[in-house]
């Protein structure tokens, strides 16, 4: 009985439709993902945070013990917003969450391991430097808006 319980699935994955998929409707992206809402949303192009380095926050992401990824996040306190963008002006905090780098901490000199985390590497850093960024500092990004508070730095 189960023998030919397993061969009935095996046959059912293995059919194949004969004919392809119908292509997408005009304007429909393959690659966008409907929201929760059931609308997807493109992410905005082009659009440049200036403004000021309030803080630079590293998050691990990984949840594997012993091995640590951090989202790289500049805090950013604006001082305008220029270009195309796909959320509402209104809906932007003053101060906006730029990631701008994924960092592997085992991949660190020793010196920037220090430097970063001097007690070790934890949940959340607060380093006041990372790389060229410095807290205080002024700087204007290109960005791409994936929320009203968070953008991810894109390629000039």
């Amino acid at each position: 009985m189960l023998r030919r319980l397993c061969l009935s699935l095996f046959a059912i994955a293995a059919c194949r439709p004969d004919t392809p998929a119908p292509p997408k409707p005009d304007g429909v992206a393959a690659t966008s993902t409907p929201s929760a809402s059931g609308s997807a949303k493109a992410p905005s192009a082009g659009a440049t945070v200036r403004g000021t380095i309030e803080s630079i926050r590293l998050q691990d992401i990984n949840k594997a013990a012993g091995h640590h990824t951090y989202n790289v996040e500049l805090m950013v306190r604006h001082a305008a917003i220029e270009g195309p963008l796909a959320v509402s002006r209104e809906a932007i905090p003053p101060v906006v969450a730029v990631r701008v780098d994924k960092v592997y901490f085992d991949d660190l000199t020793e010196a920037q391991r220090s430097e970063l985390a001097p007690d070790g590497p934890k949940a959340e850093l607060s380093p006041k430097r990372f790389r060229a960024y410095a807290v205080g500092a002024e700087v204007t990004l290109p960005v791409t808006f994936t929320s009203p508070g968070l953008a991810s730095l894109r390629a000039p």
